[in-house]
Order: C-alpha cells, then sequence, then structure tokens
C-alpha cells in the first residue's frame, strides 16, 4: 500500500486518539525502509541473480496484502460531504476556478515596477 492509501485506511478504522501515533509510524517506517532496501536489494541481487529482488519484494507484498485484505473491513469510505458518498473537494472540483483563480485578473496590464519585471 502506498503512504496515502494507508493513512486513508488509519483514518478510516482508529480512532481520532490513536491516529497521529499511528501515521507518524507510518511516516517514520518508510524513511526505514529507504535507508535500508537499497543495500538489501543489492545484496539479494549480488547473491541471487536479478529476479531474486523482484521474487522476494513480491512475495512480502502480497504476504502483507493477505492479511490487510482479511482484516480490514469492506465498505465506502465515510465522508462528510452534503450529497451521500461525495466529498467536499469533489464539490469544490466541481466549481472549478468560478471567480478563485490566482493569475493575473488583468493579463493585457504592464508588469510593476516594484517587482523588476516592467
Amino acid at each position: 500500500m502506498l503512504p496515502p492509501t494507508i493513512i486513508a485506511a488509519l483514518a478510516d478504522n482508529l480512532p481520532p486518539e490513536k491516529l497521529g501515533k499511528a501515521a507518524g509510524f507510518i511516516y517514520g517506517s518508510s524513511w526505514v525502509g529507504v535507508a535500508v532496501g537499497v543495500q538489501a536489494i543489492a545484496l539479494l541481487g549480488y547473491i541471487g541473480g536479478w529476479r531474486l529482488p523482484f521474487y522476494i519484494t513480491g512475495g512480502l507484498s502480497l504476504a502483507v496484502w493477505v492479511p490487510l485484505y482479511l482484516c480490514l473491513p469492506p465498505g465506502q469510505r465515510q465522508t462528510t460531504g452534503d450529497v451521500k458518498g461525495q466529498s467536499p473537494a469533489a464539490d469544490i472540483a466541481k466549481q472549478g476556478n468560478r471567480g478563485h483563480s490566482h493569475r493575473d485578473p488583468n493579463p493585457t496590464r504592464g508588469g510593476n515596477e516594484a517587482d523588476g519585471f516592467s
């Protein structure tokens, strides 16, 4: 699972008071994987050829996926949108930029002397 997906799963399945500690553990342990993973993959490649690291990481991913699939409850994520099953972010995306753009409202005018781009 990717960290954003893991955090979403944590938010769905943990009480708010435990979410911060769990998210911190996930993000902290991902850096351990980065630090140790390169050396471990290089060693596995040296020992068993270029295919071994792929077999090992695939097997470990499957070994983690099966318990997660069996333990996490099924169902759609709860949202707080006005429309059932729709998130507030989807409402904002539907509205588009209608007046909320950060672009220059008058693109034909010259530059500002104060910013040095005139």
